[in-house]
């Protein structure tokens, strides 16, 4: 049965993914911003490519690292 896509958030990464067509859309660590982004993800034409069989790539938290700020003596 077709599944529905749907925002949800994975508190390991604080962050908000969609997955669509069995990939997974980083939506951003704000729920408000998560959801815009979903709505325009979902009003995007939907172009169907065709599935290769493999196991699709994965990453783990594709949070940016925090911008350091320097040390003031």
């Amino acid at each position: 049965m077709p599944h529905f896509p749907k925002p949800f958030f994975k508190k390991n990464c604080q962050l908000w993914y969609v997955e669509i067509d069995r990939r997974q859309h980083n939506l951003g660590p704000y729920k408000d911003e998560a959801f815009h982004q979903y709505h325009q993800l979902m009003a995007r034409p939907q172009r169907r490519e065709e599935h290769n069989h493999e196991r699709p790539h994965t990453r783990t938290c594709q949070r940016p690292s925090p911008v350091t700020q320097p040390v003031l003596s």
